[in-house]
């Protein structure tokens, strides 16, 4: 299935990515070593000129494993 964001609507966008997340979370569970990672960011409020801190968080098998991705 090919999609461009700029001409598929934006429900049709959003189940593609919702799909591939579903797939790739479900192969990141199946690892066997799986690492994890933590980052606080900083995120400009909007319309405002303070800052919020929000985390964000990454997934990703092991070098051995078949599946290499970054959730």
């Amino acid at each position: 299935m090919s999609c461009r964001i700029d001409t598929a609507p934006p429900i049709i966008f959003l189940q593609v990515l919702l799909q591939i997340d579903a797939s790739c979370v479900s192969a990141c569970r199946q690892a066997r070593v799986l690492h994890g990672d933590e980052t606080p960011m900083k995120m400009l409020n909007p319309g405002g000129r303070t800052t919020h801190k929000l985390y964000l968080w990454a997934y990703a098998p092991a070098a051995f494993e078949d599946f290499k991705a970054v959730v």
